[in-house]
């Protein structure tokens, strides 16, 4: 049993290791980008994020830069499914 739990441990330390680095090599998308990974047109995010709408997104400089792990909470949360017009 206690063979057990240490490979056990060592598999859930591994697989946040794993989670961890890629939380932080994930790079930052374009709102094109993450139209596309959402199905729908640039159009829409850009008057999202005019409306000041709930959508995950980061200003650098001038752009507006997003990460596809925080769509994916977003749309798990339901807030992507909250009427926008």
């Amino acid at each position: 049993i206690l063979i057990g739990l240490v490979g056990s441990e060592m598999c859930i330390r591994d697989r946040l290791r794993s989670i961890m680095k890629k939380e932080i090599n994930e790079n930052w998308i374009s709102i094109e980008n993450a139209a596309k990974y959402l199905g729908i047109k640039p159009v829409t995010i850009r008057s999202w994020l005019k409306k000041g709408n709930t959508i995950p997104a980061h200003k650098i400089g001038k752009q507006w830069k997003f990460k596809y792990s925080e769509l994916d909470e977003w749309v798990k949360s339901g807030k992507s499914a909250i009427d926008r017009s």
